[in-house]
């Protein structure tokens, strides 16, 4: 179906084998028009006459043609889920592929202290030849008629137990050697030069293999919508970590859509929801999906989910200009479909009904001002020992504790990784924000270094540039001319509480307060000539007095603003309101698209589509849309509204106003600099506002 980017009620329902003709009336019941299905399933087996893959001893060879059937009859788009490498895996022997052809199983990387885990399988898709099967696989999925395809275990970690990395098999020892004239390494070791070009040849190769699959497929159909899970985004704990050890790399997938779960179970799921977008967005130039299952806790595995917390995923979606889609049960465990008064799919019937008044409205151009840079480099190397250890929060809390404060502020920001800095793609962006982006590209900087001299805005923090791409530490942050001050050392990093008090030379950016405390690690560094020097340190907790720890500094004809402390991580751990609001202050030293006067409850997004724009606000019913612990379990339960939002357009042409779920025509008022501002009398849980 060639509607594929307008259908936004999707559900993940993919058991070996069910009653067809009760599948899809349920679908209809709960409005889907999408379902994500199975033409395999995670071990690997195919659930239909493969001539590649083995077959699921379950298999009813007629069921998944028929249900593909069953559904266009209905106007309900069929997407294939895929097991990329390897997915929900309780035992090694399991799974198919690797029984079928052993040798094209992944070898996988001893860890620093010699430890192997010889019950970890997966496949590999670096070196050897498996990429070939499963695009030849996959061409066979099509052939049955789905729509599209949706890969999940897109890592280079096995299957289960400890997921170790890999792959060092002798396909991967030849390919690196040609790549790299060097042999394997022989165990994870971040001071072994080996080691070091392993995890980058590992990354490219990763992403071309995927190009080569992705074009082999095409040749067969061209326009079929392909989607990769990458599930690299940065949980705020370690035993969750999805970064190095999982493989996925933090840049561009040319030619694919790109999926991230929403933040699910006893987390907060609506809150982790928007950065999980826009990492997901930044893979994909921006089309890309969010999932989450239909149940909000494990207390709710077997009850009925809550229809807000199912709602609050598909309008947080809408709002970030993704599709969502909701999982409902898994290979052979149907307990989440059992349903006898349909208990689980009646609150996806009405999220459904929700997005089916608002899907008209749904994607358009994103409007751009601001760019978070998140580096692959920075997430692999930053403060990382020899052994790997580190404290992992040091990659995690910055960009969350800096996405926080900018969505409290209802700053349209958007995720940058590192090849969109180095390619250049900072077009129509007014400011970029490094949120201790320690390890950057000589490419990146000298792009950035541009950026700054060409009229923008960087705001930098902490030890941002201070580190070439593997590690090794610069003798000076490689901005230092640009942020206008030299580093002398660092204070505080692993520590418990590194807080300093600092003096504002200037208070009207934090409400009046002279004197105030940021509680994170933080630089010692010294002003250049020229820079304006805008707090300093008070000169207790044990540190000195004066020293610069927030610089603002004219380069060519931009700016550039300098925290010493890292003021994302500081956020994120004490959520103090001037951090806040000094922040956010100095990015708005550029003037965004749209600003609004509303509580920091509102979350914010807009896109320009034709001869209007359309502003998303979702309202957070948290006491800030700030992203939580994992172990407070917030579950949205009730939702006040929030009346009189003002919304001022910075942009030109625009005369009129008027909300979709409301159907109201809004009073508006012209502006000096030839825009308009507008109110909103009443947004409850979401609002589009049209503005033309």
């Amino acid at each position: 179906m060639s509607d594929h980017d307008r259908r936004l009620r999707r559900l993940e329902f993919r058991p070996v084998k069910y009653d067809v003709g009760e599948l899809v009336d349920l679908l209809e019941y709960a409005q889907c028009n999408m379902i994500v299905m199975s033409a395999t399933i995670g071990t690997g087996h195919a659930l239909f006459p493969s001539e590649i893959m083995p077959h699921h001893p379950e298999m009813d060879p007629e069921y998944v043609p028929r249900l593909i059937e069953a559904c266009h009859e209905r106007d309900i788009a069929v997407t294939s889920w895929a097991v990329f490498n390897i997915q929900d895996v309780r035992d090694p022997a399991d799974y198919a592929p690797a029984q079928r052809w052993p040798e094209y199983q992944m070898r996988f990387l001893p860890a620093f202290d010699g430890t192997l885990h010889p019950g970890t399988v997966g496949m590999c898709l670096l070196g050897s030849p498996y990429w070939q099967i499963l695009a030849e696989f996959q061409r066979e999925v099509l052939q049955l008629g789905v729509d599209g395809l949706w890969f999940d275990g897109f890592s280079l970690r096995g299957m289960p137990g400890e997921f170790r990395p890999g792959c060092i098999c002798d396909y991967c020892r030849e390919a690196f050697g040609e790549a790299t004239g060097l042999d394997l390494p022989e165990r994870e070791d971040w001071e072994d030069e080996r080691f070091l070009e392993w995890l980058e040849w590992r990354a490219d190769r990763l992403v071309a293999n995927l190009e080569r699959i992705v074009a082999h497929v095409r040749e067969f159909r061209p326009d079929v919508p392909i989607t990769v899970n990458p599930a690299n985004h940065p949980w705020d704990g370690p035993a969750w970590k999805q970064e190095w050890e999982w493989g996925a790399p933090l840049r561009q997938f040319p030619g694919v859509y790109a999926s991230h779960h929403s933040g699910t179970y006893d987390f907060n799921g609506p809150n982790l929801l928007t950065v999980n977008a826009k990492l997901a967005k930044a893979h994909s130039g921006g089309r890309a999906d969010v999932w989450t299952p239909l149940w909000t806790g494990r207390e709710l595995r077997f009850g009925e989910p809550r229809e807000r917390m199912v709602s609050y995923h598909g309008l947080g979606a809408i709002t970030e200009g993704v599709w969502p889609w909701w999982g409902m049960a898994h290979g052979s465990d149907l307990s989440l479909a059992e349903e006898h008064e349909r208990y689980r799919w009646r609150p996806l019937k009405q999220a459904n009904e929700k997005l089916k008044l608002r899907e008209r409205y749904f994607g358009g151009d994103e409007l751009r001002f601001a760019g978070v840079v998140v580096s692959e480099h920075t997430r692999d190397f930053y403060d990382r020992k020899r052994d790997g250890s580190r404290d992992y929060n040091c990659y995690a809390a910055s960009l969350f504790g800096t996405h926080s404060m900018l969505a409290e502020r209802q700053i349209l920001h958007r995720i940058l990784y590192e090849d969109h800095v180095e390619e250049g793609a900072l077009d129509e962006l007014q400011a970029v924000i490094l949120p201790n982006v320690g390890h950057l590209s000589d490419a990146a900087c000298e792009r950035l270094r541009q950026f700054v001299d060409e009229g923008g805005l960087l705001v930098g923090s902490f030890e941002s540039t201070l580190f070439k791409p593997h590690g090794e530490r610069r003798d000076d942050f490689a901005l230092s001319d640009v942020f206008g001050v030299s580093w002398r050392g660092s204070v505080g990093k692993n520590s418990g509480d590194p807080r300093r008090g600092l003096l504002m030379a200037d208070t009207t950016l934090t409400a009046g307060i002279s004197n105030i405390s940021i509680g994170a690690a933080h630089c010692i560094i010294e002003a250049q000539e020229g820079a304006e020097v805008l707090a300093v340190s008070a000169g207790y907790g044990g540190h000195a007095a004066d020293v610069p720890a927030v610089v603002l500094n004219r380069f060519g004809e931009g700016e550039a603003v300098y925290f010493a402390e890292d003021v994302g991580t500081a956020y994120w751990n004490r959520p103090y309101l001037w951090t806040r609001d000094l922040f956010t202050g100095l990015v708005l030293r550029r003037t965004p698209p749209i600003e609004l006067e509303a509580p920091s409850v509102l979350y914010v997004n807009a896109f320009a589509a034709g001869d209007h724009l359309r502003v998303h606000l979702l309202n957070m019913p948290f006491a800030t849309n700030r992203m939580m612990n994992r172990n407070a379990m917030p579950t949205i339960e009730d939702t006040l509204p929030l009346f009189g939002v003002e919304i001022t357009v910075h942009l030109k042409g625009y005369r009129y106003g008027r909300t979709v779920v409301g159907g109201r025509d809004l009073e508006v008022s012209p502006e000096k600099d030839g825009g308009l501002k507008l109110t909103v009398p009443r947004v409850d849980d979401h609002e589009i506002v049209i503005i033309s």
